[in-house]
């Protein structure tokens, strides 16, 4: 079902809070993951169908406590047009409504979740569904002004109500935009108010996202990427979208930025996410700046011991350059960064927490760190393209220099039992490289 989404709906959209850049702990178990895909009709119009399933594996204490889970199915149709403007301001007004039908219930879930968890040798997941599936009924609207600077930035303001997800909604948000070279990307901060429902996950959910938030999102053509982050709660969650048409579709000319994603694995234990953004300021060098992030429980998830797990929330974030040269099939680089890095340990509940269970923070420290690495960029540029990226497969290996402090949460992290390097550690990363 998922690889048929993914041939034949315009846009296959896949969430996890796991997507985080570094910038959220999320130590909630809520909104476990989302899968859905839009397909474009015309006129405006797009069909849409999204799966949401949430998780509490046990919270509060006491008589508070409470363990459970349900699944939202969402179905519906968004019709997005432009807005008359006898007065000819100078900007652009459109408008979206968006009807549907959301199912809560069990759909799945716990079914693909485990499937996933079986695997990665990950624990399996047994919590009770609601007995009965609800129906909702779901509406909404948004009114957006678009004002251009220039052709490539625009500034976006928004006003956006309705019943959706199971609750009342309204929201603002005030967004930037830029294009280049047909990539689009944005920053934003918004404010949504939610009506919060009466079950406990809907309680503890709505409180994770209600509020002031910030976000930031690109579109590569083949894929883009959004991420909204709670100041106030710490929490937040990413999507990725996936457009298998865009390789269709040949607009890309010239690399001025390659933008990289990879996963690397640092100290041979820890796995890392990592995002790369270098301008090619001249044939020899470019300006770069270098995130790596890791979340999740260490060990996949099993207990350390009969009364506790740890859980990590790790971001390095850096600025430098790099040096190479491409020699067409493949280009070979140097690169040094500088910057900082924030090491998050904490001692949690079991896999099956008791109501007198709690959590603990046991490391939490922001320190300066450095890395001088290489890369390898393969494939010539041009070769595959999708839309306005060319793409490249990229390999990157060095080493990272920490302060004692962070080699001490790694420490604490992997609990003794395994060696790091404690100061310098090699990491090693493959993934790919979007060219526009």
């Amino acid at each position: 079902m998922i690889i048929a989404a993914s041939v034949f709906a315009s846009s296959l959209k896949i969430g996890n809070d796991t997507w985080s850049m570094g910038l959220s702990e999320n130590d909630d178990d809520l909104l476990t993951w989302s899968i859905g895909y839009t397909q474009d009709i015309g006129r405006g119009i797009s069909v849409f169908a999204d799966m949401f399933s949430f998780t509490d594996r046990g919270s509060g204490k006491g008589d508070f406590f409470h363990k459970g889970r349900y699944d939202t199915t969402e179905i519906g149709a968004l019709w997005n047009f432009d807005l008359p403007d006898p007065a000819r301001l100078p900007v652009l007004l459109s408008g979206r409504v968006f009807g549907g039908l959301s199912l809560k219930g069990k759909f799945a879930g716990q079914a693909s979740q485990n499937i996933i968890h079986r695997f990665f040798g990950i624990p399996e997941v047994d919590l009770p569904y609601p007995e009965k599936m609800q129906a909702f009924p779901e509406a909404a609207v948004a009114v957006e002004s678009l004002w251009f600077s220039e052709k490539a930035v625009s500034v976006k303001a928004s006003i956006s109500g309705g019943y959706a997800m199971t609750s009342l909604f309204t929201g603002t948000s005030l967004s930037g935009q830029v294009s280049f070279h047909g990539v689009d990307g944005f920053v934003c901060a918004d404010y949504v108010w939610r009506k919060q429902g009466d079950e406990r996950i809907d309680r503890l959910w709505t409180g994770s996202v209600s509020g002031f938030g910030l976000g930031f999102g690109y579109n590569l053509g083949l894929m883009s990427f959004s991420f909204r982050f709670s100041p106030s709660t710490g929490r937040g969650y990413g999507v990725i979208a996936v457009d298998p048409e865009k390789f269709s579709e040949r607009s890309w000319e010239r690399t001025e930025i390659d933008f990289r994603l990879y996963k690397t694995m640092m100290t041979g234990f820890i796995d890392f996410y990592g995002t790369d953004i270098a301008w090619n300021a001249d044939k020899w060098f470019s300006a770069s700046f270098r995130c790596l992030y890791s979340g999740g429980y260490p060990g996949k998830g099993r207990a350390i011991t009969d009364s506790y797990r740890m859980r990590r929330n790790y971001g390095i974030w850096m600025v430098g350059g790099e040096f190479g040269h491409d020699f067409g099939f493949v280009k070979l680089s140097v690169d040094i960064h500088a910057g900082i890095s924030r090491w998050c340990v904490d001692r949690m509940t079991n896999i099956d927490p008791s109501p007198d269970a709690g959590n603990e923070r046991i490391v939490d420290c922001v320190c300066p760190c450095a890395s001088i690495s290489a890369g390898i960029s393969v494939l010539p540029e041009g070769f595959v393209v999708a839309g306005p990226t060319s793409i490249r497969l990229y390999v990157t290996g060095g080493c990272m220099l920490l302060t004692r402090q962070a080699g001490d949460a790694l420490k604490k992290d992997l609990m003794h039992d395994e060696w790091t390097w404690h100061v310098a550690d090699p990491f090693l990363g493959l993934g790919l490289e979007f060219g526009f």
